[in-house]
C-alpha cells in the first residue's frame, strides 16, 4: 500500500517539476507479471524500479514462510536469511535514495514552502 500511495500520488505531483520522479510508463506497469514487457529499464523511474524489486523480493520471503507454516518445509535460518538478503541491499539503497531525493536541501531547489503546503499529503 506504501508503495502504491508513492507511485499514484505523491511520485507523478513530484515529477512535475523533479525530474528523478519522472517516468514515461504509468505505475500500473510495474507490477508483478509486468517486468519486462518489452520496455527498458530508462522509461521508469529509479524509485519505482526499486519498488518491484523489493516487492519481488518480499513475496518470495513470504511466501517461504507460508510454506513453513503450513509445514511444507521447516524453516531454516540460513534460508531466511537468503531471502531477506535478495532484497535487503535495493531496500537500503531505495532508503538512502528517497531521504536525499526528499531531503529538504533537494526540495528547496524545485518546490516553496507554500507549494509544499498544498501537497495533498
Amino acid at each position: 500500500t506504501h508503495h502504491t500511495i508513492e507511485e499514484t500520488y505523491l511520485y507523478p505531483l513530484l515529477a512535475r517539476k523533479m525530474p528523478e520522479f519522472r517516468s514515461s510508463l504509468p505505475p500500473s506497469h510495474f507490477r508483478k507479471g509486468n517486468s519486462k514487457g518489452g520496455k527498458s529499464k530508462g522509461e521508469q523511474c529509479e524509485l519505482i524500479r526499486q519498488h518491484q524489486l523489493i516487492h519481488e523480493g518480499m513475496e518470495e520471503f513470504v511466501e517461504y514462510l507460508e510454506r513453513c507454516k503450513r509445514k511444507e518445509c521447516e524453516l531454516e535460518l540460513g534460508v531466511l536469511k537468503e531471502k531477506m538478503d535478495s532484497w535487503g541491499e535495493v531496500l537500503m539503497k531505495h532508503l538512502d535514495q528517497e531521504v536525499r531525493d526528499l531531503g529538504a536541501e533537494k526540495m528547496r531547489r524545485y518546490w516553496t514552502v507554500e507549494e509544499m503546503r498544498g501537497f495533498p499529503i
